[in-house]
């Protein structure tokens, strides 16, 4: 028994299709349910950790000074020779 090339060739049905509400292939058809959005669900309720991922990463950015090249806040005092 082949698991590559010969067995993709069977995969011939659809499970996803467009949600009405984000407008993604995301909307899986025996589910009823929207993978991407949660559809039919109240809005926002199907986000991988959405409001502490969010409100985490927005932290992180604003505590981030330059760009990530050298530093240009921090002073090194000539050495005398």
């Amino acid at each position: 028994m082949t698991k590559g090339t010969s067995s993709f060739g069977k995969r011939n049905v659809k499970t996803h299709a467009l949600c009405r509400r984000c407008g993604r292939s995301s909307y899986h058809l025996q589910r009823q349910r929207c993978a991407a959005c949660g559809f039919p669900s109240k809005k926002n309720t199907n986000g991988f950790r959405e409001g502490t991922l969010a409100k985490s990463q927005k932290k992180h950015r604003n505590q981030q000074s330059s760009s990530g090249g050298a530093s240009s806040t921090a002073t090194v005092p000539a050495t005398k020779s």
